[in-house]
């Protein structure tokens, strides 16, 4: 399933490019049907690579948080390790109260701009979310 991203280049694009669009003697239906396979193989590895990539900045940030508590062996360094970690309890307190503050603006949003064509921003709640 995983092919390199040359070969599968080439499997796609060149399908692509080979369906014969001006062949009168084959019907429309079987063109778009080859060209929607291609589209969704394009949308399949497009979704596995947004996949490896979340994976990959989750692992990137898991060693980032063990190379900080590893940091604080050091006496120096021990002194902003213990701050953060005394501090974890006021910050998460302060995230909290942030998300409520965030979808509670989120739906008045939604209310207050329903379906307005001028404000396509706000058609879904994660765009809504996202723009407060």
């Amino acid at each position: 399933d995983a092919l390199p991203i040359s070969a599968f280049y080439d499997d796609t694009v060149g399908g692509m490019l080979g369906i014969p669009w001006t062949d009168d003697t084959i019907l429309n239906t079987a063109k778009f049907e080859d060209l929607f396979k291609y589209v969704e193989s394009i949308d399949s590895k497009m979704r596995y690579e947004s996949l490896m990539r979340t994976i990959a900045f989750f692992m990137v940030l898991a060693g980032y948080v063990r190379l900080l508590f590893y940091l604080g062996v050091h006496p120096r360094i021990a002194t902003l390790v213990c701050t953060l970690t005394h501090a974890a309890d006021d910050l998460g307190h302060f995230l909290l109260s942030t998300v409520v503050v965030v979808v509670v603006l989120g739906f008045l949003a939604g209310w207050l701009f329903p379906q307005d064509p001028g404000y396509n921003e706000f058609q879904s709640y994660g765009t809504k979310a996202a723009t407060t």
